[in-house]
């Protein structure tokens, strides 16, 4: 079994998202979505009002995939394996001035590599300016390319519900599908450990 996990906006975190507003949007919006990339200064976060300082923060402005973490959870996850990923510094500052050391872990990956992923035995939609389109069957990440090019511009294939080939195996604890899904996925080792350590500020459910 395997789990995604994304941001709280429940009580948990103040019931506000995003948790944080950035200081230097342009550094923000300087990480691309498939390649790492070393910022000259640090990622610098404010905490919103009434949001809560979690192990996990929300935030709106970096478009590519992954957390921004605390020490405490960055430490952690040095346990795990990890696929494509990367660390920028980051820091929040609180309304009383103190300031706390946070990490943008970026998570990227290319599809092409992730030979597990069963495209014909999985299902995917199409999604135009964020509603369902329509259904679409894919039968290989050849395939999933020529489609993309088919549907334009405008619309992206989202999957919906993960298949593993047979006799294939995930070797990895946290990892993206890049494209296909705004998730976050992990192990159920990684899960259990989670919950086991109190790590605050995600929602954790069922993948596949």
């Amino acid at each position: 079994m395997y789990y995604s996990i994304t941001n709280r906006t429940d009580k948990e975190v103040g019931n506000v998202f995003p948790q944080v507003d950035c200081l230097n949007q342009y550094l923000a919006h300087s990480i691309q979505f498939e390649k790492p990339i070393d910022l000259k200064d640090d990622l610098a976060y404010s905490l919103k009002n009434k949001a809560k300082l979690t192990d996990a923060l929300s935030q709106a402005e970096i478009s590519a995939l992954g957390i921004l973490l605390n020490e405490r959870f960055k430490n952690l996850l040095s346990n795990f394996k990890l696929l494509g990923h990367h660390y920028n510094q980051s820091w929040v500052k609180m309304d009383n001035g103190k300031i706390y050391d946070y990490f943008w872990l970026h998570l990227f990956d290319n599809l092409e590599n992730l030979e597990w992923l069963d495209y014909a035995k999985s299902t995917f939609i199409v999604k135009e300016y964020g509603f369902k389109k329509d259904d679409i069957s894919l039968t290989s990440y050849q395939d999933y390319k020529v489609q993309s090019q088919k549907v334009g511009d405008m619309s992206v294939i989202i999957i919906k519900d993960i298949k593993i080939k047979e006799n294939a195996a995930i070797n990895a604890d946290m990892f993206v599908l890049p494209y296909l899904s705004r998730k976050i996925f992990i192990s159920e080792k990684l899960k259990y450990t989670l919950q086991e350590k109190k790590i605050t500020g995600l929602l954790i459910e069922e993948a596949f």
